[in-house]
Parts: C-alpha cells; structure tokens; sequence
C-alpha cells in the first residue's frame, strides 16, 4: 500500500488504540521488539502503524513514555487535565 492511501490517525482514536493494543502484544512475544519500543516508542508505534496500513500521527512536541509493569508495581495513568470531555489541546495526541 502506497503512502498516499493510508489513512492518518491519531493515538486517540479508535485505530490508536487498535495500534496500542498490537504493540503490546507484539512486545509480549518479541523481547527485542519489546526492547526496542521502550527505547524508542514513537518510531515502534508509528513502524507497527504502518504494517497495519495506517499512518499514526504523533506531534513531534508529544513524548511517549512505555512503563513495565511488575508483579509488585501497578501504574495507573489519570487523562490530562480536561480530557475526559475530549479536550481539543489534545485531539491531534
């Protein structure tokens, strides 16, 4: 699929999420990949984005964290001021 047919999306969206979720996987199977998303996560979301046909955009001021969790630390992560009712300071995230 050329570049111009891909459709862009934001981490936000439903295809975000699909995204996120094919990259957890993907790190649960693959130690090296998981290895490489925490080194680098927006270039892991953005390569697996591809090979699902999508174009993730991630705005070059936005950092991405990746966090383990372990059987004696749980992370719980709270929506940015504001976003529960889809604040529009994030909408591109």
């Amino acid at each position: 699929m050329n570049i111009a047919a891909r459709k862009s999306v934001s981490l936000r969206s439903a295809e975000g999420q699909k995204i996120i979720n094919r990259v957890i996987e993907k790190s649960m199977d693959d130690r090296l990949f998981m290895a490489e998303f925490q080194a680098d996560p927006k270039a892991a979301l953005c390569r697996i984005a591809l090979q699902m046909g999508l174009e993730l955009l991630i705005p070059e001021a936005c950092s991405v964290s990746v966090l383990e969790e372990t059987a004696t630390q749980l992370y719980i992560v709270l929506p940015a001021d504001g976003d529960l009712g889809g604040d529009a300071n994030h909408a591109d995230f």
